[in-house]
């Protein structure tokens, strides 16, 4: 399949209704209320310091929770590279469930850590005004929007987007395949990024959109100027059962 070609599967992408409800209601498990920041340790971590701040640059421990601290000594961290949960070039660390951003990070690299096999949740400081967790995954603020960069890989392949995204980039780095995107009623993504998918492909098997937003989906997913130079296969998008 050549590069910049969006194959989107017409034969299922009549109007179907799925006879699934989507207002916010699929399951995952809310991480943000099992601790409190400050009883977290903060433990083996490699950092380089910048003229900014501090870099967080590998996770080295074994902990199922790990933070990511607002400072070290005395200098805010403000950025954490997309390999910290690599053990090494090619594996990532299997024991991080979660992973805790606080307030004073403004960006992270990309691939994002979704990559760690057992990875459930990024959690952010509610105070952190780059950064916002949804859903366990973690989105960009923007000026007009939200950017999703990063699904772990250990919550599995369905997911409901925030309903103010505007972009995907990195968002599916470490899947094949994703079973379902809910998109929420009125989101309007507007931009894909060049790095949905990491350089390679992914299958989304179901985009699930409310009939209101459907003609702009099936309009949207089948303009190239919109998306990256990778493979992108959509088996089909569906229509949200409002009954």
């Amino acid at each position: 399949m050549k590069k910049g070609i969006l194959v989107l599967m017409m034969t299922t992408i009549l109007l179907v209704l799925t006879g699934c409800d989507i207002n916010g209601e699929v399951e995952y498990f809310d991480y943000t209320d099992i601790f409190e920041f400050s009883d977290i340790e903060v433990v083996d971590i490699f950092t380089n310091e910048i003229i900014e701040g501090i870099s967080i640059n590998r996770y080295l421990g074994s902990e199922n929770i790990v933070l990511i601290p607002e400072e070290i000594n005395g200098k805010s961290v403000i950025y954490v590279v997309s390999d910290f949960l690599k053990t090494d070039s090619l594996t990532y660390n299997d024991n991080v469930e979660v992973l805790v951003i606080s307030k004073n990070v403004m960006s992270v690299g990309g691939g994002h850590f979704t990559g760690a096999p057992n990875l459930n949740a990024i959690i952010i400081d509610e105070d952190n005004e780059f950064l916002l967790s949804y859903r366990n995954g973690i989105y960009q603020k923007m000026d007009s929007g939200l950017n999703l960069l990063s699904i772990p890989l250990g919550d599995g392949t369905d997911y409901y987007l925030h309903e103010d995204t505007l972009k995907l980039d990195w968002s599916f780095n470490s899947f094949d395949i994703m079973n379902a995107l809910y998109i929420p009623m009125g989101t309007r993504i507007s931009e894909v990024g060049v790095a949905i998918y990491a350089g390679s492909f992914i299958n989304i098997d179901t985009i699930f959109v409310y009939q209101v937003d459907y003609d702009y989906y099936v309009a949207f997913f089948t303009n190239y100027e919109h998306l990256p130079s990778s493979d992108l296969i959509i088996t089909k998008i569906q229509i949200v059962d409002e009954s």
